[in-house]
């Protein structure tokens, strides 16, 4: 038993990574990285996620809500639109929110 306690308590102590900044009181993660994005004049590829709407109208909604909500992106010649991932759960609502719109308008 007190060998499994002392492989436990290794395994949590190496597990920890010290290089991580700590989040203040009242900050999310997508603030701070936000903030740190924002001292970045690039953005690193493993920060982010792309996708791409064939449609349209549904894309050009998509992205005015993105400019509207200060949703970082960039949209490629192909249509690829990149978004960061810290972003990913309002992307996600919006991208229902007008899906939905574009259904039930249909």
């Amino acid at each position: 038993m007190r060998i499994q306690s002392i492989l436990i308590l290794i395994a949590f102590l190496t597990s920890c990574d010290s290089s991580r900044e700590a989040i203040a009181p009242g900050e999310t993660i997508e603030d701070q990285t936000r903030a740190s994005d924002q001292g970045n004049s690039e953005v690193g590829a493993l920060e982010t996620d792309s996708f791409r709407l064939r449609n349209k109208e549904i894309r050009d909604e998509v992205l005015d809500l993105f400019e509207k909500n200060n949703i970082w992106h960039t949209l490629s010649d192909g249509n690829l639109i990149t978004i960061l991932m810290a972003d990913g759960d309002e992307v996600d609502k919006i991208y229902t929110d007008v899906r939905l719109a574009y259904i039930r308008s249909n």
